[in-house]
Order: structure tokens, then sequence, then C-alpha cells
């Protein structure tokens, strides 16, 4: 039973519509839909302006992130020799492959000492330990 009522077993009889007094007939529940106090058409037009507003917005907001991002510090400029740093002449006397070389071996930490690598590794390990700790 749900809230009191009992449900109706499998294969019991429906039970019988309303009967009115009046007529003595079966009074059949109906299922119309209720009339819109709004005019349809003026309901689409609205809508369809409405969207369209919102897409003239969307697309105003994307054609500015674009320029903003296309020229984050404004309007650029010619090519400036300032901004850029050549790499000194001692680093190149041994071409490029030894910079290549000195990259790898820091990359790789093949330059770090004993007492270096030791206080790396000792690093590491508190690293882990709170990382565990929190987990």
């Amino acid at each position: 039973s749900i809230n009191g009522k009992e449900l109706p077993q499998k294969g019991a009889p429906l039970p019988k519509p309303v009967v009115d007094d009046k007529d003595k007939e079966p009074v059949q529940p109906s299922l119309t839909r209720k009339k819109s106090i709004h005019n349809e058409d003026e309901v689409e037009r609205k809508a369809s302006m409405k969207l369209g507003n919102l897409h003239a917005k969307l697309a105003a907001q994307m054609e500015r992130h674009v320029q903003e991002k296309s020229h984050p510090g404004g309007v650029r400029k010619a090519f400036m020799d300032d901004n850029f740093k050549e790499l000194p002449h001692k680093e190149l006397e041994g071409g490029y492959a030894q910079l290549a070389e000195k990259e790898w071996d820091h990359m790789t930490e093949n330059h770090l000492g004993p007492a270096q690598r030791a206080e790396l590794q000792h690093i590491r390990n508190m690293q882990q330990s709170l990382t565990a700790q929190i987990e």
C-alpha cells in the first residue's frame, strides 16, 4: 500500500470511470492541451530574435578574444635586435656538439658532485614521504 491506498493486483479489473449523476453516463478523463495565452508566432519571432542576439554577442566576444591573443602587447612593432641575446663566444668555442653534451649532462644529472647528488636524493625522499603522508 502507498499512503494507505491499496495497489491493484495483477489481473484485477480496472476501476470504473466516474459517473455523472445528471446524465448517468461515464465521464472519461480527457487529455486536452491548455490554450496558451501567448501568440505562437510572436513567441517564435522573439525566440529567434534572442537567439540572433546571442549569436552576435558570442561572435563579437570570439573576435575580441582572437584580436587580444594575436597581439597581446598591442600593435606589433618591427623586429628589434635588443630583445635577443647572443650566446657568449666562450660557450661556442667547443662547438654546438659540446654545448648539447653539456645540456644532456645537466638533464641527466651527471654534472652533480657526490655531495650535491646526496642532497638531491635526500630532498626527493622527503618529498615522497610528505606525499605518502598526505595520501
